[in-house]
């Protein structure tokens, strides 16, 4: 079972709020990909609306199977599970620091 299918899994049995695939998509303003050169890594940077970047990579073992479709694929799913990850902090987060002192 491929993680996006767990996760549809998971999405589907939740009780509680969760981060929701199109809050996550709904931030993204652009995306770039590089291949490093003569390698088997392609790097995705998913650049949010707010100006924050996000990166992941994907890579394989051998260049001679090196797919790019693949890669960039996997490279960006890889980005964007991270974004998910921001998300749900930021919201756990939020309540917790509006309590705290303005250090700033």
């Amino acid at each position: 079972m491929s993680t996006s299918e767990i996760r549809d899994e998971a999405r589907k049995q939740a009780k509680f709020p969760f981060v929701e695939p199109s809050r996550v998509d709904n931030l993204i303003d652009r995306t770039e990909f590089y291949r490093v050169p003569d390698t088997a890594t392609m790097i995705c940077s998913i650049v949010l609306k707010s100006g924050f970047t996000v990166v992941d990579h994907a890579s394989c073992k051998d260049p001679r199977n090196f797919d790019e479709d693949l890669a960039k694929r996997l490279s960006f799913s890889k980005a964007r599970d991270r974004i998910f990850a921001l998300e749900a902090y930021a919201d756990v987060a939020r309540p917790i620091e509006a309590t705290l002192p303005n250090i700033i």
